[in-house]
């Protein structure tokens, strides 16, 4: 089960992953002559972790595509290669295809990624002579042949999903420095674990060999380019056991292509809301003041009830003297005498003391209660608005999926087109979200295939080259406003009038009244 959830956390988390990183490689284009590296770096990350997750289950489809897309990313972030609409067009189709394995996870190995590997290839260079070799060994040949490793390290980290490489280098490669005091062996312990290293000296110069047994989640060749070696250099060992292995069993594989189905599949995506860690706090505050103040209430309402009780006796007396004030009222009706008026009184005077007595009892302690449940109400409304922002989401979450869409509209239409997006943090309930994203996106299409002009038309009448679709976002009067504004030619009110005639919507003397 904890397996189950583990996949089911890693898609959720790598849909995050992928819905940041489609900005970002569009920031990447528009900046591509002065990269940054703290942006390569995050997709780089993202990329890389989606690699690196799907790998430990196993699952092939999602680990080749990712890794091609890191080597890609890998060689622009050593300038390499220039980042052009080329090369951004094929990483964001496999974005696509990633997106499609996600969501098909338990069928992903048997869904075919041959398009993407092969536009990605050209942007990927010689991996071939950078990605090692494979060796299988038993865990009991492995720890024989190097006595010195600590077994329980090396367990835990096999079972955090990192890989077990066998790395040959020498002296010459430690630029003739002992290989602990060489660079390489602070750059090697950055990117993963080194657990074992024997040295061996050759020949009449006592040249050294190095054998080091080093851990990590990388790939042959991106060790390679990582650690400075060539790629022949580096051996990656499959460990085989019954209780351990470096690569996933025919079990887990199974598992992660059937059980996993079904939980994936009952549990989508669209169901799951990621809550800022504050506005749960402020929840948990809030039900903890609505407990105490439940509990002071039952406090308070179990005196009233033993003060009640108290007062049955009083109210026994009372009903006594209403019965006696019926007996001397039927006595007023047949004479006026002066001793059953004072008896009527004297008989008033008393029940207006026990009514006193027993409404003072009842009343006591009520400005307590009053005030308690005025600390409730409050309480409940502010928790009733802080669950309601539980799900609220900012309208970027709709907003960031338009500028992939205009600029692919641009390349398809051969025009220059500019998306600006204002508002994005503004919030709307989930669910409105949602329903937000298919007029939106027919609405900024409409934008740019007819709204905005070519070039050609755009200079000839006076404009920038670049058009410029506006998506806006505000609240105002307690709605959320969203406005969509473009500085095209606008709509061609004969043009629409002869298309509603062609389609026989209007006849042409209807047509010459319109306004439009």
């Amino acid at each position: 089960m904890l397996e189950k959830e583990m996949i089911d956390d890693l898609v959720l988390e790598s849909r995050e992953h992928l819905q940041s990183v489609e900005p970002d490689l569009l920031t990447l284009e528009q900046n591509s002559e002065n990269i940054s590296d703290e942006l390569i770096n995050r997709i780089f990350r993202a990329v890389h972790s989606i690699k690196g997750g799907f790998g430990f289950f196993g699952i092939a489809q999602v680990t080749k595509l990712s890794h091609a897309m890191e080597n890609v990313l890998s060689r622009i972030r050593d300038h390499a290669i220039p980042v052009d609409p080329k090369l951004t067009d094929a990483l964001l189709q496999g974005i696509d295809k990633l997106r499609v394995l996600l969501d098909d996870i338990s069928h992903a190995d048997s869904i075919s990624i041959d398009h993407e590997l092969s536009i990605l290839q050209p942007f990927r260079g010689d991996v071939s002579s950078d990605a090692g070799t494979e060796e299988t060994t038993s865990i009991e040949e492995f720890y024989n042949s190097y006595p010195n490793i600590d077994k329980s390290q090396v367990d835990k980290l096999i079972k955090e999903g990192l890989f077990i490489y066998r790395i040959t280098l020498t002296d010459q490669d430690c630029n003739n420095l002992d290989f602990k005091e060489s660079p390489l062996y602070e750059n090697w312990q950055k990117i993963g674990k080194i657990i074992d290293i024997n040295s061996k000296t050759y020949g009449q110069e006592k040249r050294v060999i190095y054998t080091v047994i080093f851990m990590t989640v990388l790939e042959p060749d991106i060790i390679a380019q990582a650690c400075e070696i060539p790629g022949k250099n580096i051996c990656k060992l499959t460990i085989t056991q019954s209780d351990t292995v470096v690569k996933p069993t025919e079990e887990q594989k199974s598992f992660s292509k059937t059980e996993v189905a079904a939980n994936t599949e009952s549990k989508p995506a669209d169901d799951t809301l990621r809550v800022r860690v504050g506005l749960l706090n402020n929840l948990m505050n809030l039900a903890g003041e609505l407990v105490l103040n439940r509990n002071q209430l039952l406090l308070q309402f179990n005196h009233k009830l033993s003060d009640i009780l108290k007062t049955d006796q009083s109210y026994s007396d009372l009903i006594k003297s209403l019965d006696s004030l019926k007996t001397i009222m039927t006595e007023i009706t047949r004479t006026t005498s002066t001793d059953l008026i004072k008896s009527c009184s004297d008989e008033f005077d008393y029940l207006q003391t026990k009514v006193n007595e027993i409404l003072s009892i009842s009343m006591k302690d009520l400005p307590g209660i009053s005030s308690t449940l005025q600390s409730m109400d409050s309480v409940t409304s502010q928790l009733q608005e802080n669950i309601m922002q539980t799900r609220l989401q900012p309208i970027s979450v709709v907003f960031n999926k338009f500028p992939r869409v205009v600029r692919d509209l641009a390349h398809k239409l051969g025009k220059d087109i500019k998306l600006e997006l204002i508002g994005q943090n503004v919030e709307l309930d989930k669910s409105i979200v949602e329903l937000l994203s298919d007029p939106l996106n027919h609405l900024v299409r409409n934008s740019a295939d007819h709204g905005i002009e070519s070039v050609e038309d755009r200079i000839a009448a006076g404009k920038p080259a670049t058009g410029t679709i506006l998506l806006h976002a505000f609240q105002e009067g307690g709605k959320v406003i969203v406005e969509i504004s473009d500085d095209g030619r606008g709509i061609d009110a004969e043009k629409v009038r002869q298309l509603a005639i062609s389609k026989g919507l209007i006849t042409e003397k209807a047509a010459t009244e319109m306004t439009l």
